[in-house]
């Protein structure tokens, strides 16, 4: 392999300019999309929300809400298409998403006081 030749420091360097160049480009498309969160990120998402918030999987509510949310800089909806009541995702990656999802909604409220 072409790795294994290199230098242990240089496949380092290497590895951390991925995670760079990888980060850079989510954060411009953020920047000039104005959300991050695409199709299947939102569909795996949805059941989860709406089963921790709603109690049920009927995930129309969720669709509503992203339907009438606009970026914040390009102005685009994110929704263009019918809404669907059930997920055609499994709760699966949500679940194991889940961590994150707690994180993300718990430490604002925490930072809030």
């Amino acid at each position: 392999m072409i790795l294994s030749a290199l230098h242990p420091r240089w496949v380092k360097v290497i590895f951390l300019g991925g995670i760079i160049v990888t980060v850079s480009i989510f954060l411009l498309n953020f920047y000039l999309v104005g959300f991050g969160v695409y199709g299947d990120g939102t569909g795996y998402y949805a059941p989860l929300r709406s089963l921790i918030f709603d109690g049920d999987f009927n995930i129309k509510n969720e669709y509503e809400f992203y339907a009438q949310s606009a970026s914040k800089f390009g102005g685009g909806v994110r929704t263009t298409y019918p809404l669907p009541e059930y997920s055609k995702y499994t709760l699966g990656m949500g679940l194991i998403l889940s961590p994150f999802f707690f994180l993300g909604h718990f430490v604002p409220i925490i930072a809030q006081g």
